[in-house]
């Protein structure tokens, strides 16, 4: 076993990765003995949420409408593909979107996507669950898919 703290600070991050180096396994073997680490921020989202908030409670003049980066996942649960759809108010900034497997391995990347664009994903994935994060401007939106065998 592995544990690694973290420290939860409430400030928005990039995702972060690094590796690790397997040794002296107990009561098993090991065939690759680099792992890599995948820390996955998820505090930009309520940071952002309760700045929000904060600032139209401070201000009784009405403030420019947020541009909220949403990701929708159907079906989720799937034995073949998911079909993303991608939502928000900012409908010229490019959307940038990666998916994770659970061991922090990128499975697929996609670049300059846009607002109320469906995209498919996931025939070729294995069974297993994967995290979905697409990034706009600032904006990061995570959500988690899950993989059936066929």
């Amino acid at each position: 076993m592995v544990i690694i703290p973290i420290v939860d600070d409430k400030v928005k991050e990039s995702i972060e990765q690094f590796q690790i180096q397997l040794k002296d396994p107990l009561y098993a073997g090991i065939k690759d003995s680099i792992g890599v680490v995948t820390i996955i921020d998820d505090d930009g989202l309520a940071a952002e949420s309760t700045m929000q908030q904060s600032q139209s409670m401070q201000s009784s003049q009405p403030k420019e409408q947020s541009t909220s980066l949403r990701l929708q996942a159907f079906p989720n649960i799937s034995g073949h593909a998911f079909t993303l759809k991608i939502e928000g108010s900012d409908e010229k900034s490019p959307v940038s979107m990666r998916v994770y497997d659970m061991s922090g391995r990128l499975m697929e990347v996609k670049a300059n996507l846009n607002i109320g664009q469906s995209i498919q994903i996931g025939e070729p994935y294995k069974a297993g669950t994967y995290i979905v994060v697409a990034e706009q401007g600032t904006q990061q939106v995570q959500t988690k898919l899950i993989k059936t065998s066929h």
